[in-house]
C-alpha cells in the first residue's frame, strides 16, 4: 500500500543541459540540504563510474537555492 506524507517538503531540481558533457542543476529546498545533494551527486558519479567536476554556488544567503555545474571529464 502506498504511504502518503502530506507534510513532506521535497526538494526539487531545475535542470539545464548545456551539451552532452555539461549540465547545470539548481537545487531548491527550504530544508537547506545542498551539502547532502552534493554528496548524492558524488555518489551517483561513483556508482556509474563517471568522472566530473562539480562547481557549487550558493544562490541565496539561506542556502535553500544552490547551483551545481557538472562538467564531465
Amino acid at each position: 500500500f502506498p504511504v502518503t506524507i502530506s507534510c513532506a517538503e521535497l526538494p526539487h531540481f531545475d535542470v539545464e543541459k548545456i551539451n552532452d558533457t555539461h549540465f547545470v542543476l539548481i537545487y531548491h529546498s527550504d530544508r537547506r540540504m545542498g551539502d547532502f545533494a552534493h554528496g548524492l551527486l558524488l555518489a551517483c558519479l561513483d556508482y556509474y563510474q563517471q568522472k566530473a567536476d562539480i562547481h557549487i554556488s550558493q544562490l541565496n544567503d539561506e542556502g535553500s537555492k544552490v547551483r551545481f555545474e557538472i562538467i564531465a571529464k
